[in-house]
């Protein structure tokens, strides 16, 4: 990642301080299966972001009844008949997004 230019440094260096942070490699990859023993897991926008900008690629999305809510200072939601229908995201092919983005960051075309 470092070597992907500017902006492979910059995820490299978040990454790093993320992990040192968080620990998640301790709690989840090293105790829950199927995980990698290096999780990190900290960007969660560049799925939003690709999404939003029309990438669909092995996404699904559907109409879901959403009440969105306040408590103790946290916005919650859950669904609901009541609530309001919004278009969610319920299924991603990973491999094939982790491969999209990495290529991204690294500046090469994607084989099709």
């Amino acid at each position: 990642m470092r070597r992907a230019g500017t902006l492979g440094q910059l995820l490299a260096q978040q990454a790093e301080a993320f992990a040192l942070d968080e620990q998640n490699e301790i709690k989840f990859g090293e105790t829950c299966e199927g995980l990698p023993n290096d999780m990190i897991n900290f960007l969660h926008d560049p799925l939003a972001c690709a999404i939003a900008l029309g990438w669909s690629d092995g996404v699904e999305t559907e109409e879901i009844p959403l009440l969105l809510e306040e408590k103790n200072g946290w916005l919650q939601e859950r669904i609901d008949p009541s609530g309001k229908r919004i278009r969610i995201v319920t299924k991603v092919n990973g491999t094939h997004f982790n491969e999209f983005w990495l290529n991204k960051i690294l500046k090469r075309e994607i084989d099709k």
